[in-house]
This record gives C-alpha cells, structure tokens and sequence, in this order.
C-alpha cells in the first residue's frame, strides 16, 4: 500500500457487547482487547474515535497485530465482519476498505478510504464528541477468539529483507526495557 496519512488522532478505543460498552481507551495496549467478546458474538463490535473526520476519497491505514499464528493470506474461511463508519444522518454505513487481517483475526493492514461525511458524536463511556468507525462482526465462526494486541492508525505494514547492522549511541543511564525481538518477530517504531 502507498502510505498516505490521515489527518486526526486515534482518541478512544471503544468495545460493544450487546448494548453495554467498554472504554479501552486507557487500558489498550497494556490489556488486550477481544473485540468481539468471548466468545464472539454476532453485532459486537470495536469502535474507533478519532479528533478529525477521514478525508473524503483519500486513504488512509490502520495496521493491527493480533495473538496467534501470522496471517496465511486470504480471506477467513467462516467469520465475515463489516466495517462501518457513523455518516451524517447518524446511520452507520458501509467503509470502502481493503483489509488484509482475515476478519480482523491475524495480522495485517486495513487500508480506509474516507466517506463523503462523518457525524461527529459521544457515543458510549466517552464523553467527547468523535467520529468514529467500526468493525463489526456479522457472521460465521472464529478458530478462537480475536485477542488484538496493538493498533496503529496511519502506519503501513514493513517486512525486513536484508540483514542489516547499526550502531546507535545511547546516552549513559538510560535503561533498555521490554525484551528484544526475534529473528521473524513483529517490532514496532514509532518516529
């Protein structure tokens, strides 16, 4: 995917089950996130507030790392999920995507491409007006529970294919902290 970046920051972290929500916003990544429940069920769903509304006609990406093996490619062979987005009318609307995590179960990228409008609007445990988008599970059955372990909004997917070696400086005192990745281990950097 060519990275384009969305205007907006990713506010609040929101989970629905039946009609109770859950505010992972302060919690999320230190606790992992089923997004569906456990075990899933169908119309729950994850909701995602951010500051800006998506641009119209402009992608932009979200990429997502869930437990469990990587992603084999394809389409999940049973769960089906929707993205939504809250339009104008207050509606929730189908989002044009390209979603690579298998119905939101294994690794992979969801590249959005903004609606012509997004209502802005406090939904669930959070006060603040967003506008939000969703994925909601619609049908079939998971191998396991999704369990999503971090999200990024305007990040791409990136594989390492040569070996390569730094030196970085780092200042006296600073303590390294968190374990060191594997060979094949998925890392995250942020700048």
């Amino acid at each position: 995917y060519p990275l384009t970046a969305g205007p907006g920051v990713l506010v609040a972290i929101q989970t629905v089950a039946g009609a109770t929500f859950h505010d992972a916003t302060t919690t999320f990544p230190d606790e992992p996130i089923s997004p569906f429940g456990i075990p899933p069920q169908v119309d729950n769903a994850i909701y995602f507030g951010f500051d800006k509304a998506l641009p119209p006609t402009m992608p932009a990406s979200f990429v997502f790392h869930f437990a469990g093996p990587p992603n084999p490619g394809g389409s999940h062979h049973s769960a089906a999920v929707a993205w939504e987005y809250l339009n104008g009318f207050g509606w929730w609307s189908p989002l044009k995507v390209e979603d690579s995590t298998r119905s939101f179960s294994s690794d992979g990228a969801v590249q959005i491409t903004g609606p012509a409008q997004m209502r802005q609007q406090v939904l669930g445990r959070v006060p603040a007006p967003l506008f939000y988008i969703r994925v909601r599970y619609t049908s079939g059955q998971y191998d396991s529970p999704p369990k999503l372990l971090a999200a990024a909004w305007n990040a791409v997917e990136a594989e390492q294919s040569e070996t390569a070696t730094s030196s970085f400086k780092i200042a006296a005192g600073t303590v390294a902290t968190g374990p060191a990745p594997a060979p094949g281990q998925l890392a995250s950097v942020l700048f």
